[in-house]
């Protein structure tokens, strides 16, 4: 997230009352989805731009961008298409995991 020190307090504020409006709903959430709820309770505050995962990290410091390469600390590490297959087929792994044990413990009425 990129924003002025002087919205920061606009932000805490609209962030607050959406994650008011999940725990009303009996939901938590700790990912962008508040800050997508922020975007379209008060539109007027707020611009959703596309972007890759670290896009904001060199689009906000004045660096070029680096084909596939991803900030790491001070420097870049560069990631090779097996490291990102891999990391893929566990994040897949992963869903289908969760995606079956939501299946076997929620029941829907």
């Amino acid at each position: 997230m990129v924003v002025k020190t002087g919205y920061a307090r606009r932000i805490y504020d609209d962030v607050r009352e959406q994650y008011l409006h999940l725990l009303c709903c009996g939901m938590i959430d700790d990912d962008q989805i508040v800050l997508q709820m922020c975007a379209r309770w008060n539109p007027e505050h707020y611009a959703i731009l596309p972007s890759s995962w670290f896009s904001p990290l060199r689009d906000y410091t004045g660096e070029a961008s680096r084909t596939q390469a991803v900030p790491y600390g001070d420097d870049e590490k560069t990631i090779s298409a097996r490291q990102r297959y891999h990391w893929a087929k566990l994040c897949l792994k992963h869903s289908i995991r969760q995606f079956r044990h939501m299946m076997r413990t929620i029941t829907l009425a």
